[in-house]
Protein backbone atom coordinates (compact mmCIF):
# COMPACT_ATOMS: atom_id res chain seq x y z
CA UNK A 1 0.00 0.00 0.00
CA UNK A 2 1.35 3.41 -0.94
CA UNK A 3 1.46 6.03 1.82
CA UNK A 4 0.60 9.59 0.93
CA UNK A 5 2.62 12.41 2.39
CA UNK A 6 1.09 13.79 5.62
CA UNK A 7 -0.37 17.29 5.63
CA UNK A 8 1.02 17.97 9.11
CA UNK A 9 4.00 16.53 11.01
CA UNK A 10 4.65 17.18 14.71
CA UNK A 11 7.43 15.84 16.95
CA UNK A 12 8.68 16.86 20.40
CA UNK A 13 12.33 16.11 19.59
CA UNK A 14 14.52 16.07 16.49
CA UNK A 15 17.61 14.18 15.42
CA UNK A 16 20.21 16.42 13.82
CA UNK A 17 22.71 14.80 11.46
CA UNK A 18 25.87 16.75 10.56
CA UNK A 19 28.96 15.91 8.55
CA UNK A 20 32.20 17.58 9.66
CA UNK A 21 33.70 19.65 6.82
CA UNK A 22 37.28 18.66 7.67
CA UNK A 23 37.05 14.98 8.59
CA UNK A 24 33.91 13.96 6.72
CA UNK A 25 32.81 12.25 9.95
CA UNK A 26 29.03 12.04 10.46
CA UNK A 27 27.50 12.86 13.85
CA UNK A 28 23.93 12.62 15.14
CA UNK A 29 22.48 14.51 18.08
CA UNK A 30 19.04 14.20 19.66
CA UNK A 31 17.74 17.71 20.41
CA UNK A 32 14.78 18.76 22.59
CA UNK A 33 13.10 20.87 19.91
CA UNK A 34 9.46 20.92 18.89
CA UNK A 35 9.15 20.28 15.15
CA UNK A 36 6.07 21.27 13.18
CA UNK A 37 5.85 20.94 9.40
CA UNK A 38 2.95 21.67 7.07
CA UNK A 39 2.47 23.08 3.58
CA UNK A 40 3.51 26.53 4.83
CA UNK A 41 6.94 25.42 6.03
CA UNK A 42 8.82 24.19 9.09
CA UNK A 43 8.80 25.59 12.64
CA UNK A 44 11.49 24.59 15.16
CA UNK A 45 10.90 25.82 18.70
CA UNK A 46 12.68 25.36 21.99
CA UNK A 47 14.57 27.44 24.55
CA UNK A 48 17.63 29.65 24.18
CA UNK A 49 20.62 29.59 26.57
CA UNK A 50 18.71 31.78 29.05
CA UNK A 51 15.72 29.42 29.06
CA UNK A 52 13.53 31.81 27.08
CA UNK A 53 11.29 30.58 24.25
CA UNK A 54 12.91 30.73 20.84
CA UNK A 55 11.94 29.55 17.36
CA UNK A 56 13.21 29.34 13.80
CA UNK A 57 10.79 29.32 10.87
CA UNK A 58 11.54 28.08 7.36
CA UNK A 59 8.79 29.19 4.98
CA UNK A 60 7.95 27.15 1.87
CA UNK A 61 8.29 28.87 -1.50
CA UNK A 62 4.53 28.53 -2.00
CA UNK A 63 3.84 30.37 1.27
CA UNK A 64 6.45 33.04 0.48
CA UNK A 65 4.73 33.67 -2.85
CA UNK A 66 1.35 33.93 -1.08
CA UNK A 67 2.76 36.48 1.38
CA UNK A 68 4.16 38.53 -1.52
CA UNK A 69 0.73 38.47 -3.17
CA UNK A 70 -0.96 39.59 0.06
CA UNK A 71 1.26 42.67 0.38
CA UNK A 72 1.04 43.54 -3.32
CA UNK A 73 4.57 42.45 -4.29
CA UNK A 74 3.62 39.32 -6.24
CA UNK A 75 3.38 38.72 -9.95
CA UNK A 76 0.63 40.66 -11.66
CA UNK A 77 -1.03 37.60 -13.18
CA UNK A 78 -4.39 36.05 -12.34
CA UNK A 79 -4.34 32.63 -10.67
CA UNK A 80 -7.73 31.55 -12.01
CA UNK A 81 -8.77 31.11 -15.60
CA UNK A 82 -11.07 33.94 -16.47
CA UNK A 83 -14.19 32.79 -18.24
CA UNK A 84 -16.04 35.16 -20.48
CA UNK A 85 -19.71 35.29 -19.55
CA UNK A 86 -21.94 35.94 -22.50
CA UNK A 87 -25.33 37.42 -21.87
Amino acid sequence: MEHSQPHHIHASSVTLTVIDDVTGQQYERQLPLDFIENANGILLSGEDAAGLPSCIVFLSQTYQDLLKDLIGKGANTPRCHEEKIEG
